[in-house]
């Protein structure tokens, strides 16, 4: 496999490691219980779902009165939507103890590096070189410009592949100017045999016949997957009916044996009793009372029909649970993921259906009433990219680290509102209009815009945060917890660190007895106190709950090794034995 080098490249190669990990903190959620009364009732229960009751609060220091629009929160309540403002590389990194191998789906749209869009390089590496980088803009004159891209999304895709679940699918936005570099650094991070492939969008309906050499009309989006072999068909295509039948009016009247497990769709528990039961045009004839129990039948039944399918197909779909009672007395059968499988592909060439610039330009039109944005996508573009990935996993959670207008956000809950699905967003905005332009967008197609609001409006919430502070300080060389911090905060870092994997905080547990949580019967407690040194002794064995081991956080501790070992006890002293994400 070939590698692409340059400047710069060994000084980021292993950069997102040492960033430091921040706290993302809430702002508000949308639609407030407030504001969800002012909409229209329909709307507001779906965009509410369950009605919060939430208090006017402020979390983690930031008063809601400081913010335009504050809004009614409760960080239990935090929505599964959410818009983040602060630096994506910061924010990625936030994301981990949460959403690590968990997004199904990703799209982003970097900057182009045309040398117009006026974008500057911003991370503080360490490396003299790219210290004379910061905050300069990048132009068309600039001879490092493609070191400079590479260097910014390096880190930025290792990240991204960290969050990217096993079967999921990452879509990338590009054009001409890094097309190239982009495909090799993809291969070096995603691996050369998970390149899906490339797909050729038709942006413009027109060229500009005035180009120098060839007008040119097409865009590019790079397709990869974290395990190729995990990953679904990328498809379009619906079948006909999410049920089918196995009686139709032009077969023969035939018998056929049910064994026992056919679902049911009438209730939990009941007798069908054995009868001719008229459904339209057919009829169906049980020859045998019918009992079930938990919706699935518990005995062997014959059933006189218009059977379409043979004794062999009927049994089969009761072994895999296709064949169902309707609750009208009928038989369907569910599609099987063979004929899921068996779905067309999407073309590599994305034409008409896919949206365009210029329709872009017109749905923000639509929503603002003025131009407010440079270049943004189709909503169509990215809502076919999502259901090609998603239409599997329709609860998939989807990231876009470059949110620019917050389309994919509104292509997520256009897409929920069109296929019944559970979809959610997540959407990470440097620019200072992630509230004015990217938010606003995301709280319009919620509640409605234009002139029929109420044919649009999508439903849905959102909270929106931005990057806070970090959890480790470094202060005269020398690793601190910064003690500005919720407990919850240092609880969940700390318990991430330990088990990879997310926690559900308990606060009565942690106050009671300093008890974090516990994975696997090993349990996890951090005693700590704010501006107070704490101690692991023999007074305080008796509050452990009973576990196979245990890892202890403190100040300090007066047990031997040998007690240690023998109540299987890891000790970690506070802070010098926590570890960086």
């Amino acid at each position: 496999m070939v590698h692409l080098q340059w400047r710069g490249k060994k000084a980021v190669q292993n950069h997102y490691s040492y960033i430091p990990y921040h706290t993302l903190d809430l702002l508000y959620t949308y639609p407030s219980t407030s504001q969800a009364s002012k909409l229209d009732s329909s709307i507001a229960r779906e965009a509410l779902g369950l009605a919060k009751n939430c208090a006017k609060t402020s979390l983690d220091g930031y008063p809601t009165s400081n913010f335009k629009d504050s809004q009614e929160i409760c960080h239990e309540n935090l929505a599964e939507n959410k818009i983040i403002k602060g630096d994506n590389l910061l924010a990625l990194k936030s994301l981990l103890p949460m959403y690590a191998n968990k997004i199904h789906c990703i799209y982003i749209d970097p900057p182009y590096n045309t040398g117009s869009e006026n974008w500057i390089y911003n991370d503080n590496v360490n490396s003299p070189l790219m210290q004379k980088w910061l905050s300069k803009v990048v132009n068309r004159e600039d001879l490092t410009r493609h070191d400079k891209w590479l260097c910014m999304m390096y880190p930025r895709l290792r990240l991204l592949h960290e969050l990217l679940s096993e079967s999921g699918v990452i879509f990338i936005s590009i054009d001409d100017n890094e097309m190239a570099h982009l495909k090799l650094l993809c291969d070096e991070i995603f691996g050369e045999r998970n390149f899906v492939d490339t797909l050729h969008w038709k942006r413009k309906k027109q060229p500009s016949f005035l180009a120098k050499h060839t007008a040119k009309v097409m865009e590019y989006v790079l397709v990869y997957a974290k395990h190729k072999e995990s990953l679904n068909k990328l498809s379009l295509d619906t079948l006909s009916d999410a049920t089918k039948k196995v009686i139709n009016l032009t077969n023969q009247l035939s018998v056929r044996k049910f064994s026992k497990g056919v679902r049911v769709k009438l209730g939990e528990k009941g007798v069908i009793k054995k009868g001719v039961y008229k459904i339209k045009t057919m009829s169906v004839e049980y020859l045998n009372d019918v009992f079930y129990e938990n919706g699935i039948t518990t005995n062997e039944v014959e059933v006189r029909a218009l059977f379409s399918v043979s004794q062999e197909k009927i049994d089969d779909f009761i072994k895999h649970s296709l064949l169902f009672i309707t609750t009208n007395y009928g038989l369907r059968r569910d599609v099987s993921e063979e004929e899921k499988q068996g779905r067309k592909s999407i073309t590599d060439l994305l034409l008409k259906d896919w949206g365009d610039n210029q329709e872009s330009e017109k749905e923000l039109l639509a929503i603002f009433g003025k131009k407010i944005f440079d270049y943004p996508k189709p909503r169509q573009l990215i809502q076919n990219l999502i259901q090609c990935a998603t239409y599997t996993k329709k609860d998939s959670i989807i990231l876009d680290s470059f949110a620019g207008s917050g389309t994919t956000a509104h292509a997520v809950l256009e897409l929920n509102k069109q296929d019944g699905g559970n979809r959610k967003f997540i959407l990470i905005e440097c620019e200072d209009y992630a509230d004015s332009i990217t938010a606003q967008r995301v709280k319009y197609a919620i509640s409605g815009y234009g002139k029929e609001p109420m044919l649009n409006a999508t439903g849905g919430e959102f909270s929106f945060l931005e990057v806070g502070e970090p959890v480790l300080l470094n202060k005269k060389g020398k690793k601190v917890l910064n003690e500005n911090l919720k407990i919850q905060k240092i609880l969940e870092y700390i318990f991430y660190t330990e088990f990879n994997t997310a926690l559900t905080y308990d606060k009565d547990a942690f106050s009671a007895n300093y008890f974090v949580g516990e994975v696997s019967q090993k349990a996890l407690y951090f005693i700590y106190e704010k501006h107070k040194s704490t101690t692991l002794n023999l007074e305080f064995l008796p509050r452990l709950k009973k576990q196979d081991s245990y890892i202890i956080y403190a100040d300090n501790c007066t047990l031997s090794q040998a007690q240690l070992n023998e109540q299987n006890i890891e000790f970690r002293q506070i802070p010098r034995d926590i570890r960086k994400l």
